[in-house]
């Protein structure tokens, strides 16, 4: 045992943009955001870790499947025995596959246990890199890295690089990044300027049916939202938010059409 006290543990390329002590004010044993992944950015138990859950013996599908970006522990004998049962299947993860990647053995751990869990909302954990709406509002911004190093059109690959270069953190750039809810940098990511592009706009209503059918509401309303931002709904996605009861929860106008 390393240390006593609550744990609130970040991944190297989770970056705080805005405050985030709701995480640790939390009375859950156990706080994280479900992950949602570059390809198919809506909560699911991915399909290409069921291989490895069924050689370990962990049960499958998992209740919730949760990203290892952003965690919150408390320190109690729960989360204890928890922790000592994770890292055990990390351990065993490691030695079958050859890859010490945490998040299989993190949720089968999960699974298992009898914690108290609290579901973060995505501005605690938004993986921009999977769907770059997730970025507008968000508390932490979390890349994706590529072989140990970000992008480097990345907010945080700039920072990375004027660091090394300058051994100075270049503020005014990080503020205006924020100020505009844009993580990218020069000529930018190329799903964010998506009022001009149509094959993009209909990747949201891809992903908004995606998320509707899968019960991921949380996630079907920043695209909504992105979708919104440009064009009327369709009458057929109109009829998928009332379904919801979401023309009172998010205030969407009506399609004219």
């Amino acid at each position: 045992m390393l240390f006593d006290g609550p744990l609130l543990y970040l991944d190297a390329d989770a970056l705080v943009i805005r405050p985030i002590d709701r995480v640790v004010q939390t009375s859950a044993d156990f706080a994280a955001t479900l992950n949602r992944h570059r390809g198919r950015p809506v909560s699911h138990f991915p399909p290409e870790v069921a291989a490895t859950y069924q050689s370990l013996g962990w049960r499958y599908p998992t209740r919730d499947y949760f990203n290892g970006g952003v965690l919150y522990f408390a320190d109690n004998q729960r989360t204890r025995r928890f922790a000592e049962d994770y890292h055990r299947r990390w351990q065993d993860h490691g030695a079958k596959t050859g890859s010490y990647r945490d998040q299989a053995a993190l949720n089968a751990a999960l699974n298992e246990s009898q914690l108290r869990i609290q579901r973060l909302p995505i501005e605690y954990n938004a993986t921009i890199d999977a769907a770059p709406c997730f970025a507008r509002k968000a508390r932490v911004w979390h890349f994706f890295t590529r072989d140990g190093s970000p992008r480097p059109e990345s907010l945080l690959g700039y920072l990375v690089d004027r660091y090394r270069a300058e051994r100075a953190i270049d503020w005014e750039t990080f503020d205006r990044a924020v100020e505009t809810d844009n993580p990218w940098i020069g000529g930018g990511h190329p799903f964010w300027d998506e009022r001009s592009n149509g094959a993009i706009d209909q990747q949201y209503l891809r992903w908004t049916e995606d998320a509707l059918d899968s019960g991921d509401i949380e996630a079907a309303k920043y695209f909504l939202r992105e979708r919104v931002l440009r064009k009327p709904v369709s009458r057929t996605t109109w009829r998928a938010l009332c379904r919801f009861g979401w023309q009172r929860i998010c205030g969407f106008p009506k399609s004219s059409g």
